[in-house]
């Protein structure tokens, strides 16, 4: 393993000199890195494509939620490390005299494999691929559309290994992992379900992710002890932050999967808005989910109080895009009919 890892340091330090991720270019990279958050699945790309595809950007953030869950599971059942301590921490700093560049988004404090970036990337833009290909797409576009899919994966990929928040193995077994992942569900996830059925489902998560923590304990193992070394090894303590943490992601995806179990048996009435009218609830959904991120609950005064608004926003959000604006957007347009 350290072996592997010496390699992974090597080929960051050779990616950092590389005239493509010079330093104009490297804009571009943290711009990928961003794109491939888990986060804006729901905060971007949910709003953008659900008034033109409901059922597939349904099916988008029920698999992200899942997928992101499954990927806090994996990574406290490795405790891997993350490139930018283990190059301090192995000492290995010593025999290198060019230093190992950090971004504002290399510091994530969660271990790093495998990479969720990479893993939710690939399980939720393969849904999304699966379901253009099948209703909308000529099939003589096919080629193109797997072509810019596995473009992005590969850019991801690379750019999180860029900045260095992950060794170049943890972002393939990412990609591995989601596409398996969305594979393995996608038959279910692509059916309604019952409230009950998708608690179920949530409660078995839960209890998984419990089970794995609790265990990690026993073993004598400290499934938090990335924290202390995210904030130690990190340039910034500003570029640290509770949203990277394995609970940030957890208590993100309870409220998304609740908001997918009310919103899965509700009428939105999507079917009565025009071409305009969707292009109208695309923006204005972008535009009031961004207006509630700006919401300031990283200042809460406890980490509790902050996971928990998380999860209400996330229940929010996925509600107000997914009935809200729709049943608004429909009735306003029949009132101007009649």
């Amino acid at each position: 393993m350290d072996y592997l890892r010496r390699f992974g340091i090597q080929f960051i330090l050779w990616l950092q000199q590389l005239p493509i991720f010079g330093e104009r270019e490297q804009k571009i990279w943290l711009v990928v890195t961003k794109l491939g958050d888990p986060a804006l699945n729901f905060s971007l790309y949910f709003p953008l494509f659900y008034p033109f595809l409901p059922v597939a950007m349904t099916e988008f953030a029920a698999v992200g939620a899942i997928s992101e869950f499954m990927n806090c599971i994996f990574k406290w059942m490795l405790l891997d490390e993350r490139p930018y301590w283990w190059f301090y921490t192995s000492g290995i700093h010593e025999q290198f005299q060019t230093p190992l560049k950090q971004f504002k988004w290399t510091c994530e404090t969660g271990p790093g494999s495998p990479s969720g970036h990479a893993m939710v990337s690939s399980s939720v833009w393969l849904v999304f691929l699966r379901y253009v290909q099948e209703r909308h797409l000529p099939r003589n576009l096919r080629p193109l559309v797997w072509f810019i899919y596995v473009f992005y994966l590969i850019a991801l990929c690379l750019s999180r290994t860029f900045i260095g928040a992950h060794f170049p193995d943890q972002v393939a077994l990412g990609s591995l992992f989601g596409i398996l992942l969305s594979i393995s569900i996608g038959k279910w996830t692509r059916q309604r379900h019952s409230f009950i059925s998708w608690l179920v489902v949530l409660l078995a998560l839960t209890l998984l992710s419990l089970a794995t923590y609790v265990l990690i304990g026993l073993t004598g193992r400290d499934p938090d002890w990335s924290i202390a070394l995210a904030k130690q090894y990190c340039q910034r303590i500003d570029w640290v932050h509770i949203s990277t943490t394995p609970l940030a992601s957890y208590f993100r995806d309870v409220g998304v999967i609740c908001a997918i179990a009310t919103l899965d048996h509700v009428n939105t009435n999507r079917q009565c808005l025009t071409v305009p009218q969707r292009i109208l609830s695309s923006i204005v959904g972008i535009s009031a989910v961004s207006a509630i991120q700006w919401i300031p609950i990283g200042q809460l005064p406890s980490t509790n109080c902050y996971y928990i608004s998380l999860a209400v926003i996330h229940f929010f959000i996925i509600l107000l895009v997914g009935i809200g604006l729709p049943n608004v957007i429909c009735r306003i347009g029949e009132r101007k009919k009649d």
